[in-house]
């Protein structure tokens, strides 16, 4: 268990980035908050693995709650996550407590919890900055980088994951709305 002081330095980001190379990759699997502890999983994997299919990684952003959405995830593609402050304990290298950089090809992805400062550790560089945390789909440019939140597959009004493109020029975002 970790001390309160652990737990404000969790939930200010100040965790050591971990860095990850894959090769080159052309769609990455968005999805954050799934929270599959208060949902039925069972219900949303099957609109989840239909906006994934083809997917070379999916990458989760924390609330999770169980591991059972990582193994269910990883029927897709391999699965790479950051946890949030009430999920299970660290399973380097699928579910890391820190930040967590992606490189694949030109593109370096930065994942997060929650949104990050544009000078938080691991942001700087990246093409994408992916994060979790409000249940709102956003896509934006920050500092020329393209910051996602792919939104919520279960607690939200609108029910969202994103698949990231990166075949092209510059990478591209889609928000995937899904079924209530």
């Amino acid at each position: 268990m970790r001390s309160k002081l652990a737990d404000r330095a969790f939930d200010a980001g100040w965790q050591p980035v971990v860095t990850e190379r894959f090769e080159h990759m052309a769609r990455v699997g968005l999805i954050a908050d799934t929270h599959d502890d208060k949902v039925d999983w069972a219900t949303l994997q099957p609109a989840v693995a239909r906006a994934f299919d083809g997917v070379d990684l999916v990458l989760l952003c924390g609330d999770l709650r169980t591991l059972r959405v990582l193994d269910q995830l990883e029927a897709m593609a391999p699965v790479r996550a950051v946890r949030g402050n009430a999920d299970p304990p660290a399973q380097p290298p699928r579910l890391v407590d820190g930040p967590l950089v992606v490189e694949t090809g030109d593109a370096r992805i930065a994942v997060f919890r929650a949104e990050p400062d544009t000078d938080d550790d691991g942001v700087s560089g990246a093409n994408v900055v992916v994060y979790g945390g409000r249940h709102e789909p956003v896509v934006k440019v920050v500092n020329g980088a393209i910051f996602v939140n792919p939104g919520s597959p279960s607690l939200a009004a609108t029910r969202c994951i994103a698949v990231l493109e990166l075949g092209g020029a510059c990478p591209a975002v889609t928000l995937v709305p899904l079924p209530h």
